[in-house]
């Protein structure tokens, strides 16, 4: 089974990059070569300063988690033979 994993990477200016980790590798839909990481431009603050960045890293985390088990359920179906229902 396939597991997905929500990281942090440090970037530049006191911010956090998130991205997804799979274990064991998946097959890229583009490339078509095995990778274990899938980068979704998305970032947080690592020492949030004002409530505006507060608010910013919950949504975000949020929004990383809700991709985070989106991927996981696809990868799941995919695994057993489903097909994965595109909007």
């Amino acid at each position: 089974m396939i597991k997905v994993f929500l990281r942090e990477k440090k970037l530049k200016h006191g911010r956090a990059g998130l991205y997804l980790d799979f274990y064991p590798p998946i097959v890229n839909r583009d490339t078509q070569k095995h990778t274990r990481r899938e980068h979704r431009r998305l970032f947080v603050y690592e020492k949030p300063k004002t409530e505006l960045e507060r608010e910013h890293n919950k949504e975000t985390r949020m929004l990383g988690e809700n991709i985070k088990s989106q991927r996981q359920l696809e990868l799941q179906a995919g695994s057993y033979g489903f097909v994965a229902a595109r909007s």
